[in-house]
């Protein structure tokens, strides 16, 4: 409900009830988690706003949605080279600020359509203007980081059950007791993706992924040793592989 603190819908019911306490909705609610998820890994934040970023672009050029268009249809006649690209164009619109969770259909549809973005930005920083082409050529290099791929999925994973506990907090049939158990039921499914074998799993589709799109294979970063005021006695933690 509305809180404005003079008319708002709150306001309201606390001059008929001043026991009434007003506390956030919980689709809000939901909304702050996935903005705290996002923002608690560089890795998923910088991937979703390279999202934002292609969507920001396209909707801003309209060379670059016929360019897009253009090349889908094209892989479409010739499915010999096309790796998991579906016949129909989802234009990925620029991300809402405040609603973190619409952020699912266009995460979702840069994982379907990833072969294409990478096609279309290839050739708009050639053929679209200067501007444009700046732009594309920025994205290019980002997209074809295989961080960005593994850093989407991280975040589809986490956020698609969040998506679905906000559309089930918001049903017109919802009652409080169907809330409860809606949260329940996402909080189980995101403890089960800490276990090391759902990574494990995640982490051997996107390599899979990375291999089908031609992209360099993720590697270990060089080991940088932290200040000793940071570590104290102990030993710097240095990772021996990608997965951990």
């Amino acid at each position: 409900m509305h809180s404005g603190a003079y008319n708002g819908c709150q306001a309201v019911l606390c001059r008929d009830q001043p026991l009434a306490s007003y506390v956030h909705s919980s689709a809000h609610c939901s909304n702050l988690i996935a903005c705290a998820c996002v923002a608690s890994s560089l890795l998923v934040r910088d991937s979703v706003q390279h999202v934002n970023d292609f969507g920001v672009l396209c909707n801003a050029s309209g060379n670059m949605r016929a360019l897009f268009a253009k090349i889908a249809r094209s892989n479409a006649e010739n499915d010999e080279e096309v790796v998991a690209v579906p016949v129909a164009v989802r234009n990925i619109k620029p991300l809402c600020p405040t609603r973190w969770l619409v952020r699912v259909p266009a995460i979702n549809a840069t994982l379907d359509q990833y072969l294409l973005i990478l096609r279309t930005l290839e050739e708009a920083k050639t053929s679209c203007s200067p501007e444009v082409g700046a732009r594309a050529s920025g994205l290019l290099a980002r997209f074809q980081d295989p961080k960005t791929l593994l850093g989407l999925h991280m975040a589809q994973a986490v956020l698609s059950p969040l998506d679905s506990l906000n559309r089930s907090l918001q049903s017109t049939t919802m009652t409080v007791a169907g809330m409860l158990q809606a949260a329940k039921t996402v909080k189980r499914q995101l403890q089960d993706m800490r276990l090391d074998a759902n990574f494990a799993e995640l982490l051997t589709k996107v390599e899979r992924e990375i291999e089908d799109f031609d992209l360099d294979p993720l590697v270990v970063t060089r080991p940088r040793k932290p200040p000793a005021c940071f570590r104290g006695l102990a030993l710097a933690f240095h990772t021996t592989s990608v997965e951990k």
